[in-house]
């Protein structure tokens, strides 16, 4: 009788297993790949990281809600295959999650060293979550091979529109490979000094740079590939700055350089491993044109520090007479 099939298979099977019998064999292997790997995050992530779980999880709660539900005997209640197809689609999330958090923190870490940047993260998200939209496709009979075919001229008119932003991509790409600079440190990418900044985010399209104004500049990657980037954290935190200072040709550069890198001792911030140093620059109308070099290691404060540096020097002369 049809109410004897709902309740049981054949000779008195559960109906908790009758719903999973008439799942293919493929899709009863990737149900048990996805609980394996389920099990397999909390031992393999990091101790902070392990809420991660949550998403696949509820993912392959869905596929299988869905899945049962497909598989109910009682035609024309509801409609089974686009059940199936999206339990299929949620089943791939839910294996692809996990895959990347495995992948992430068990290779992709240890072959990078410390945090993985963000965009290698989209990036590898991004190509398992196109596998699973292609695995779906496949499972709906689409084909794709006469798909990517037809649509040949629609994808040459996408790759145009999209020139710039596939630009930025792979130069931040080539950035994250190179890795001329990292978060956290200082650079300048143009001639204007008000934009140097710190670099606060890298991702997939720009880089963001805050200035000392308090200004977020957002720099595509393209433009940084190009530019002749000067990096101030790298390959130390240290910097050399200039002060200029000016002295008649009466006082001789023996009696006034002296005095100028004691000047220096006091200011807070300017270090003394390098040296500073005192050069006479240049002879003009004026008199004797002095370059004091001397070095930080806080590029945050240079302006603070550019700033107490002349006012030292000042004093210096001061107590020359001059």
């Amino acid at each position: 009788m049809r109410g004897t099939s709902r309740g049981s298979l054949g000779s008195g099977t559960p109906l908790s297993v009758e719903w999973l019998a008439q799942v293919n064999s493929s899709t009863q292997v990737a149900f048990v790949v996805a609980a394996c790997l389920i099990l397999l995050l909390p031992v393999l992530l990091p101790a902070g990281t392990r809420g991660a779980v949550k998403a696949p999880l509820v993912f392959l709660i869905i596929a299988v809600l869905l899945m049962f539900a497909h598989t109910l005997d009682e035609p024309g209640r509801i409609e089974r295959e686009p059940l199936r197809i999206t339990a299929i689609f949620f089943l791939g999330l839910s294996c692809a999650r996990s895959f990347f958090l495995i992948l992430l923190h068990s290779v992709v870490t240890k072959m990078l060293g410390g945090d993985v940047p963000r965009i290698v993260r989209d990036l590898i998200q991004a190509l398992l979550y196109t596998g699973v939209v292609f695995n779906t496709l496949r499972s709906a009979g689409v084909e794709l091979g006469s798909l990517l075919t037809t649509s040949a001229l629609l994808t040459a008119v996408i790759g145009l529109s999209l020139q710039d932003t596939l630009g930025n991509l792979f130069a931040g790409l080539a950035i994250q490979a190179q890795r001329p600079f990292r978060v956290g440190d200082w650079i300048q990418f143009d001639d204007i000094e008000a934009h140097i900044g710190q670099v606060v985010e890298m991702n997939w399209r720009a880089v963001k740079v805050l200035t000392l104004d308090e200004v977020e500049i957002m720099v595509p990657n393209g433009t940084l590939a190009k530019a002749a980037l000067r990096n101030f954290t790298l390959p130390t935190a240290i910097a050399r700055r200039h002060a200029y200072v000016e002295a008649p040709y009466g006082e001789s550069p023996e009696k006034i350089m002296p005095e100028l890198l004691e000047g220096l001792r006091s200011v807070e911030g300017v270090i003394w491993e390098p040296e500073p140093t005192v050069i006479v620059l240049e002879f003009n109308e004026r008199g004797v044109r002095y370059e004091v070099r001397y070095y930080i290691d806080d590029f945050e404060r240079r302006e603070q520090i550019g700033g107490a540096v002349p006012e030292r020097l000042w004093y210096a002369l001061q107590r020359l007479c001059i």
